[in-house]
């Protein structure tokens, strides 16, 4: 995201700062924690635009890019949220929304603070298994 000051920054053999901005976008998906207005898009399709790298011009999903986004929200646990608009989620929501969109992505890498402010219950200890 910001010029390297000195070296290179690689990812799986390639210098980031050398490749499309296209290529980029597949490869590497960043969460970022502040609030961005994204209009009056629901939760489904603000996920639904981590495919846009993989999509054709049109930007249309096809059947596979439909089943990566449900698979997004399943795994992230926000496939309730899914037909709320984005602006009507709590900060937890929302941030959980926005991993999905990473995740829709399908990045080699995701950056950043993928689970702060998440609405995350805490079960177990963070140590391994509750007893």
């Amino acid at each position: 995201m910001q010029p390297a000051l000195a070296g290179q920054i690689l990812l799986d053999g390639s210098d980031l700062t050398r490749l499309r901005s296209m290529d980029r976008a597949r490869r590497v998906a960043v969460v970022l924690t502040e609030r961005v207005d994204v209009g009056l898009l629901s939760a489904r399709e603000l996920v639904a635009l981590g495919r846009q790298p993989h999509t054709k011009r049109s930007g249309a999903l096809d059947d596979a890019d439909r089943e990566i986004v449900r698979w997004a929200l399943d795994v992230t646990r926000a496939s309730a949220l899914a037909d709320r608009a984005v602006s009507e989620l709590s900060d937890g929501e929302r941030q959980r929304v926005l991993v999905a969109q990473a995740l829709a992505q399908q990045p080699a890498l995701l950056l950043d603070e993928p689970t702060a402010f998440l609405d995350a219950p805490l079960t177990g200890r963070c140590d391994g298994p509750a007893p």
